[in-house]
C-alpha cells in the first residue's frame, strides 16, 4: 500500500496536452505573410496601375456619353438609341467598372493588410478585364460595320470617331488589368516561396 502512494506522482511528469508540429495555421504564419505581402507589394506600380485605369474609366465613360447624346439627339426616327451595339452604354458600364477597380488598386498603396486589399482589388479587376473585352466586341463590330457603309451623316461618322476613341481606351485598360495580374502573382508566390523557407 505504501509503495503505491509513492508511486503515484510519477504518473503526471508527462504532459496530458501536445502541441501538433503539424496541420495547423498559428497566428506567427498570418503575420509573416502579412509582412511578406507588405514589402512585396510595390506601391509605385500600383500607383501607375490606378492612375490608367482612373485617366481611362474617366474617358470611356464620358465618350460613351456623348455617343449615346447623340444618338438619343437623331430626328426623324432615325434613333438606334438601345438596339445598336454601340448605343446601349456598354462604354459607361465597362468604365465605371474599371473606375471601381482603380480605387481598389489605389486603396492597396495605403491599406495595412496588403494581402486582404489586394485581393478585394484582384476581384474588382476581374470583373474590369471581362467588361473591356465585351466593350472592345461590341464597340470593334460597331465600327467594322459602320466603316463598310458609305453614306453615313456628319452625326454618324462623329460617333464613329467616338467609338474608335472608345477603343483606344478599352486596349490600355485591358492591359492594366493584364500587368495587375502579373503583380498579384508574382507577390503571391514570392510570399509562398518565403513561408515554405521559413518553415
Amino acid at each position: 500500500m505504501h509503495a503505491q502512494q509513492q508511486s503515484m506522482p510519477y504518473m503526471y511528469y508527462t504532459s496530458p496536452y501536445s502541441i501538433p508540429a503539424y496541420g495547423t495555421i498559428s497566428s506567427s504564419q498570418v503575420v509573416i505573410s502579412d509582412v511578406n505581402w507588405r514589402n512585396s507589394w510595390s506601391n509605385i506600380r500600383s500607383l501607375v496601375i490606378s492612375v490608367t485605369l482612373l485617366f481611362c474609366s474617366t474617358a470611356i465613360i464620358g465618350l460613351d456619353i456623348a455617343n449615346v447624346a447623340i444618338e438619343a439627339n437623331k430626328q426623324n426616327g432615325t434613333s438606334k438609341l438601345g438596339s445598336g451595339t454601340a448605343t446601349v452604354g456598354a462604354g459607361i458600364w465597362s468604365g465605371s467598372v474599371s473606375f471601381m477597380a482603380a480605387i481598389f488598386i489605389f486603396i492597396t498603396i495605403f491599406a495595412r493588410n496588403k494581402r486582404v486589399a489586394a485581393t478585394f482589388a484582384l476581384l474588382a479587376v476581374v470583373l474590369t478585364f471581362f467588361f473591356t473585352i465585351v466593350l472592345i466586341g461590341l464597340i470593334g463590330n460597331s465600327v467594322q460595320i459602320n466603316l463598310s457603309e458609305t453614306q453615313r451623316t456628319n452625326a454618324e461618322q462623329v460617333q464613329d470617331k467616338l467609338s474608335i476613341a472608345i477603343l483606344s481606351f478599352a486596349v490600355p485598360t485591358m492591359i492594366a488589368c493584364m500587368v495587375f495580374f502579373a503583380v498579384y502573382t508574382t507577390v503571391l508566390f514570392s510570399s509562398c516561396t518565403s513561408q515554405s523557407n521559413i518553415r
